[in-house]
């Protein structure tokens, strides 16, 4: 790691400790403030591993992860409110004797559903990844994607994946997994998307809402709609049963030739016609 980026990283932190100091004075611009240094630390560490400015969306196919992408944001939305909240009464003096309040079962929930579906599709990846590769699926896929020539187009198992880093791009967000199609439009993802963008926003909106109206010892972390919850768990499960279907078809195993049967002479057969050893023969007689 770079020693800029390594100063960085420390920059950021320090920012997210010390802002909420002020923030029972302008609770709300704290928030935006925390919010930008989670966001910035998140690049930071992006940039130190893989040298891209969105690196921290960019999964081990050298493609940036829809998965990572919702719970990168979910990260940090949720961070920042408690931070605020949190470090805000720790700096003034209240007492965090009720903090345990801010953990209700709908955060927990969002949480698990959007940290839950980035596991799953990691153990779906790492299955995929270790199947096989059919012996013509990369040239369709080059094909496909208009990469005859083989710049950026290879295969991980029956997945897609981008021959260098730098090929990655935020159209790999909604493009399918594997070799068979990763030159369509997957519609669970373009989905989960929509989902994912109405919910942070309505997250962001409420929290908004509540920095500015209410007081520091009072303020929570927002809670969102239960039906608009329940919309991500179903929309998260049809991501997950959909990419769990594999669509790069293996081409059938060639049979191997039957083995002749060796021959049998007359003399081992018995009177009933069943083939034994002479010498069982002469004992039975």
């Amino acid at each position: 790691m770079k020693a800029s980026s390594a100063l960085a990283m420390l920059v950021c932190v320090a920012f997210i400790a010390v802002a909420p100091r002020f923030a029972s004075q302008n609770a709300i611009a704290v928030l935006w403030v925390e919010l930008a240094a989670l966001l910035a630390l998140m690049i930071t560490v992006g940039v130190a591993v893989t040298g891209r400015f969105w690196g921290i969306l960019i999964n081990e196919r050298n493609v940036m992860s829809l998965s990572r992408f919702q719970a990168v944001l979910w990260t940090v939305l949720v961070l920042a409110d408690f931070a605020t909240i949190l470090l805000g009464r720790a700096w003034k003096g209240i007492s965090l004797s009720n903090a345990q309040d801010l953990l209700r079962p709908d955060l927990l929930m969002l949480m698990g559903i959007s940290l839950g579906s980035a596991v799953g599709t990691s153990i779906i990846n790492a299955n995929k990844s270790g199947k096989p590769t059919p012996a013509t699926a990369v040239q369709d896929a080059q094909a496909n994607m208009n990469d005859q020539a083989g710049d950026f187009t290879a295969a991980q198992g029956v997945m897609y994946k981008n021959k260098n880093i730098s090929d990655a791009s935020v159209g790999d967000l909604f493009q399918g997994d594997e070799l068979a199609d990763a030159h369509m439009t997957d519609l669970s993802k373009v989905q989960m998307f929509f989902f994912t963008i109405v919910s942070a926003v309505v997250f962001l909106g409420t929290a908004d809402a509540m920095f500015t109206n209410m007081s520091l010892g009072a303020v929570t972390v927002p809670q969102l709609p239960q039906t608009l919850i329940a919309l991500m768990g179903i929309s998260h499960a049809t991501y997950l049963g959909n990419k769990a279907v594999t669509r790069t078809q293996t081409q059938p195993a060639v049979q191997s030739e039957a083995q002749p049967q060796a021959q049998v002479s007359p003399q081992q057969k018995n009177v009933s016609g069943t083939s034994q050893p002479i010498s069982q023969s002469i004992a039975q007689q």
